[in-house]
């Protein structure tokens, strides 16, 4: 029996800011193209999450009056603060020394779910159809895009992809804590020297404040929980006062990318071609991405619409990583290429090292570092030291489970798992047996439970698959590579509004 289809000239997998921007341009060229643009999440914006600070200057290119056609952006960055935290003090470096990267004069404060809301009405505006709730994926370390990836060995020139979970709150504070338009940084405690990552707090709109870690996930112990890093963070002298008499709003969690240029894949295959985080776009010296997702979206879709005058649809669109190599994004990511490399040699080499190569030798040094692959990086648990982190005090910190509520995290079930172990035997035999079972802390939303029996014995792995927030760490970390992080049925997963 045929099933019904629908043919289109384009179809983009992901309603993010990079798969919009491409609806948008293909429109913009050819009103004429048909697009379908297909999102898993249950609408535009509701699996969306970033930090996030923007640099408009792809949103300009692509949309240039988005001010007059209402775009949320309303908050100018204002102050850059750069802090180094101890744990009970705090050093402010000045933002004259900082490298150019760490600055973000013109730039602005956003909820990303919220700017892709309007970026969908703007796509819907000129004619592309837009299907929710079908299970798609994409994003960092996209579902399909692994397929692609290894069906057309995309990888075999590239370095290995490296990644960070971004784990954020939203919180309303007091007004007098309030300054819109400051945008925070921290490096330091609560992480130790060795374990790359940092905080941010951004001020924005209606006395709103955005306040995460983005912890790197090539950390070597394996009893370190970026989840409850993120809650330490919070009670530090410089930050917990913020918090007072506020109110949490919502919460999610994300892996982001971070190879940079050597680690993006041959971003063109027959008929199709890799865009926005799924390949890897993003800048991770300057802690943004979205600006160069939709550049990358903009750049796909105006050699899309090129093959399809050209009758040469079904071909790969080489055109796209020409036009990338000549481009501005192609240049800012080549300045902070060996921004992650060497930041995993440790805080303090990291820092010097990336100074010299950005303020003395402006991203033009003769050399490019590379990167190694995340799962490789954890030491047995044997040679490590485990970590206490404090009890949550329901007020300021707070446990996984009533975090993964402010998340509107829903999945039904009676669906099959969308977490599929490779091999059931080996959380026990190898992740319990070497490294104390790592995925009960890698992962910020209880997914992983190693449950026994009452007198302790018979130790086995229980996968709450319907607290998932598809941040997508697990398929990433994974020591051995085993969990395979697939799409649930369409719609399902976090709701998020303002993130």
């Amino acid at each position: 029996m045929q099933r019904e289809s629908m043919e289109f000239d384009v179809v983009i997998v992901g309603g993010g800011p990079a798969g919009l921007a491409a609806a948008i341009r293909l429109k913009q060229i050819n009103a004429e193209i048909n697009v379908c643009l297909i999102e898993k999440g249950s609408e535009i914006g509701a699996h969306i999450l970033s930090g996030a600070v923007m640099d408009p200057r792809a949103l300009t290119e692509l949309i240039p009056d988005w001010q007059a056609q209402g775009a949320p952006m309303d908050t100018v960055v204002t102050r850059d603060r750069f802090a180094f935290l101890t744990q009970h003090g705090f050093v402010d470096l000045p933002t004259i020394l900082l490298p150019g990267c760490f600055q973000n004069h013109g730039n602005y404060v956003i909820s990303l779910g919220q700017l892709c809301r309007w970026l969908g009405a703007q796509a819907e505006a000129l004619g592309v159809e837009i299907y929710p709730g079908f299970a798609g994926a994409e994003g960092c370390r996209g579902h399909l895009g692994k397929q692609v990836e290894e069906k057309f060995n995309l990888r075999a020139e590239s370095d290995p992809q490296t990644y960070a979970l971004g784990i954020k709150e939203l919180w309303e504070v007091d007004p007098e804590q309030h300054e819109k338009g400051l945008v925070m940084h921290t490096f330091g405690w609560p992480m130790k020297s060795d374990t790359y990552g940092g905080g941010f707090i951004y001020h924005f709109g209606d006395n709103l404040v955005s306040v995460g870690l983005v912890t790197g996930l090539g950390y070597s112990n394996p009893f370190l929980s970026p989840f409850e890093e993120m809650q330490r963070m919070k009670t530090h002298p410089q930050i917990g006062p913020l918090f007072k008499g506020a109110k949490r709003l919502a919460y999610g969690a994300r892996a982001l990318a971070a190879g940079g240029l050597q680690s993006l894949p041959k971003l063109d295959f027959p008929g199709g071609a890799l865009i926005g985080d799924d390949a890897g776009m993003l800048v991770a010296s300057r802690i943004k991405g979205s600006h160069a997702a939709i550049k990358s979206g903009m750049l796909a879709g105006e050699a899309a619409a090129a093959a399809l005058a050209a009758g040469r649809a079904n071909d790969a669109l080489t055109a796209y990583p020409e036009a990338f190599r000549d481009s501005w994004l192609h240049e800012e990511l080549h300045t902070a290429r060996n921004f992650k490399p060497w930041m995993a040699k440790g805080l303090w080499t990291g820092s010097v090292m990336f100074g010299i190569d950005q303020v003395l030798l402006r991203g033009k040094a003769p050399w490019t570092l590379h990167n190694s692959a995340d799962h490789l990086k954890l030491k047995p648990a044997a040679e490590c030291k485990p970590i206490i982190y404090p009890k949550p005090d329901g007020v300021l910190t707070f446990d996984r489970l009533s975090s993964v509520f402010l998340s509107n995290t829903n999945h039904e079930e009676d669906q099959p798992c969308h977490l599929q172990l490779k091999d059931p035997g080996v959380p026990i035999s190898t992740n319990l047996a070497l490294y104390d079972a790592p995925e009960q802390r890698y992962c910020p939303a209880g997914v992983y439970e190693i449950l026994r029996d009452d007198d302790g014995g018979n130790p086995r792995l229980q996968i709450n698959a319907q607290n998932c927030v598809h941040c997508k760490t697990c398929d990433i970390k994974d020591p051995t590579q085993n969990i395979n992080w697939v799409v649930p049925q369409g719609g399902e997963g976090p709701i998020y509004t303002q993130m």
